[in-house]
Order: structure tokens, then sequence, then C-alpha cells
């Protein structure tokens, strides 16, 4: 188990009881991991003490939101043109340190009693390395059965790429779904045609645990079946209960 940053930062900052300042330096004495992010912390520290040796002249106001604003934006743009999360994290927090010292905060901002720049500091510190946000979800469009009632699903005409995505779950009926003008639909009592419109296309079909009975087959061949809580697929689910069938593979 490691310390987390926060309580790192509060240790650098002085910020910390004897005893909690004890329990963490003992705590380095077998951890090399935690010894080393002590270490890049102070070194943080120092350079923003350079930066703030450097400023000369009366504080303006800045907010947190517009500091964290600011940063945000150079965390996307960092991250298109870096390609490695922690090079990316490391620079951010520089650079979001820079917005707030270059913006003319003098070294007794920092320093002044209930001054809350050390916290906005830990804060951008703090940052989780997420990924790039995923593109919106097209729009959707299918068609819903009743869960009670036996149905077989058909694709025809079956494009490269096709991907069959199954999920299995808490839900009222048996839905399919495909983006908006890629596939077209034709019904019948207990069946569905799906006729592929478009390559790589993905077909989301969700179902309940419980549904009387569901087949899904492309070009004949049947790759997936469900009859009440039995379930037979080419595929196994992953952790979310979703059977992924790709079935040009």
């Amino acid at each position: 188990m490691h310390i987390d940053d926060e309580r790192l930062q509060r240790y650098v900052d002085g910020e910390l009881g004897a005893a909690d300042r004890g329990d963490l330096e003992a705590h380095w004495r077998s951890c090399a991991a935690c010894r080393e992010r002590l270490a890049e912390l102070r070194t943080e520290e120092a350079d923003i003490a350079e930066l703030l040796k450097s400023l000369d002249g009366p504080a303006l106001s800045l907010s947190a939101d517009h500091v964290i604003a600011a940063a945000r934006g150079a965390e996307r743009g960092a991250r298109a043109s870096e390609g490695r999360s922690k090079q990316v994290h490391r620079g951010l927090r520089r650079w979001a340190a820079s917005i707030v010292l270059l913006f003319g905060l003098a070294a007794g901002a920092w320093a002044a009693p209930g001054s809350p720049l050390p916290r906005w500091w830990r804060s951008l510190r703090a940052w989780p390395q997420s990924e790039a946000p995923a593109s919106p979800s097209p729009d959707l469009a299918g068609l819903s059965f009743s869960s009670d009632r036996a149905l077989e699903i058909d694709v025809v005409d079956p494009p490269a790429g096709l991907v069959l995505r199954i999920g299995v779950g808490s839900r009222p009926d048996v839905s399919v779904r495909v983006p908006r003008g890629a596939a077209g639909f034709t019904t019948a009592e207990g069946q569905l045609t799906i006729r592929p419109h478009e390559t790589g296309l993905v077909i989301d079909v969700n179902l309940p645990t419980d549904a009387r009975s569901v087949v899904l087959r492309v070009e004949g061949r049947v790759l997936f079946e469900a009859r009440e809580g039995r379930i037979s697929s080419e595929a196994t689910p992953d952790g979310e209960g979703v059977y992924i069938l790709r079935p040009d593979q």
C-alpha cells in the first residue's frame, strides 16, 4: 500500500501532526516508491518557489475556476501531442502552476495565512490520469419486443467488420438498436430480419436474463441462443454480461 498524494503534500506543507508524520516516515523506510514520490513533490515545491522569487508587483485576482479551466484545456492539447500519460500529467501540473504564478501572484500570496494557493496546487496534482473523453454516441434506432414471446433475429448480407453486442441483464424487454440509417428492419410474427447498410456496423441486442427465447443468426448460422436463463453462444460474456460476436473472424 502506498501513501496518497494528498497526505504526501500535507507532509511537505507541514500540515500533519507529529504522530501522522512519524507514521509516514516509518513507511518510507521500507517503501522506495513513496520515497521517490516525496522527492518529486519536494522538487515541484522548489520549482514553484523559484518562480515566485522571479515575480514582483501587485497580485491579480484569479479564481480556482479560471486555473482549472485553463489547465483542462492544456491537458487536452498535451494528450494529443505527448501520447504518454505520465509525462502529460506532470507537464500539466507545471503548466497550471505557471498559469497561477505568471498572472502575478507574489510570494506573499502563497505563504499568507489562509491562502488558497497550496490547496489549489494539491487539487491540480491530484487530478486522475483519465483517458480522453469518448466520442458522443451516435443517434440510435431500433425495435423492442416482449420478452414473454419467442424471437428469432436474422442478419442477412452481413458486411465486413460486423459486430454483434449482446447484453443480458435486468431489463423489461428485448431491444435491438443500430445507428440511425445504418440498417433496414423487416418484422413478422416472432421474427426480425436485419439487413445492414454499412461496413463495420455494430448491432446492439439487449435482453432480460429470463427471456423466453431469443435466437440470433447470421446468414443462417446460429451465434447466440437464450432460453429462460440458459445461454448458448460462441463468445463468453465480459464482466458486465455482454457478449461480443464478430461473425467474420
